[in-house]
């Protein structure tokens, strides 16, 4: 639901949520509990993101410029964390687009762009 009503959520829940899913996923891998890193670099990524979306879109409404929706930097936020995390980036770029079906053809070069800048900066 993220992905599509991340002006819903207020700055400071997605910040509770994002300490709170960092911290609980290092828990349980470090503490060797079940769980993966698929699903969280997801979540995490859709939060940062969409929390990265509403900071941007607070400043850009000061200054009178127009950016792009919360969601579409969740969607992204979401890809790049995936491909830094896993190493996957061309199965970020193909799944972003896939689970969101024509929405994402919109952010396209910016997602190719930070999944590229994620996978470097991991390397």
């Amino acid at each position: 639901s993220l992905l599509n009503s991340a002006n819903l959520y207020t700055a400071t829940r997605l910040s509770e949520l994002l300490a709170g899913k960092i911290i609980l996923t290092a828990v349980c891998m470090g503490s060797g509990l079940v769980g993966g890193v698929f699903a969280p670099a997801l979540f995490i990524g859709a939060v940062g993101g969409a929390l990265f979306g509403q900071v941007a879109q607070a400043s850009a409404s000061l200054a009178g410029l127009a950016v792009s929706p919360a969601t579409d930097y969740a969607a992204v936020g979401s890809a790049a964390v995936l491909a830094g995390i896993c190493n996957v980036p061309l199965t970020a770029v193909v799944l972003l687009l896939e689970l969101t079906a024509e929405k994402a053809y919109a952010v396209c070069l910016p997602l190719i762009a930070a999944v590229s800048l994620s996978v470097y900066f991991d390397a």
